[in-house]
């Protein structure tokens, strides 16, 4: 991809986006309390405890709740995944 404008390229995407990517691009020009939490690939499938935990305390302090998490549903055996 050749390399474009900021400007040019944030408008491009706004005007090729899905409705969930609409949905964001109107809460972000709104100012509506967007935060990313940014994860590579690999810290989800090698450390996905710690991935959940952070954003677990994110949530939290965004919404001033300070009550303990639900622990995360364990994944099915191998065996049973996709029966």
């Amino acid at each position: 991809m050749r390399w474009q404008d900021p400007d040019d390229f944030s408008k491009h995407l706004r005007r090729a986006s899905t409705p969930a990517e609409s949905l964001l691009w109107q809460l972000v020009r709104n100012r509506q309390g967007i935060e990313v939490i940014r994860f590579t690939s690999n810290e989800i499938e090698k450390d996905t405890q710690r991935v959940l935990l952070e954003i677990d305390r994110v949530l939290k302090r965004l919404l001033n709740q300070d009550t303990p998490p639900h622990p995360p549903t364990p994944s099915p055996p191998e065996e049973e995944k996709g029966s």
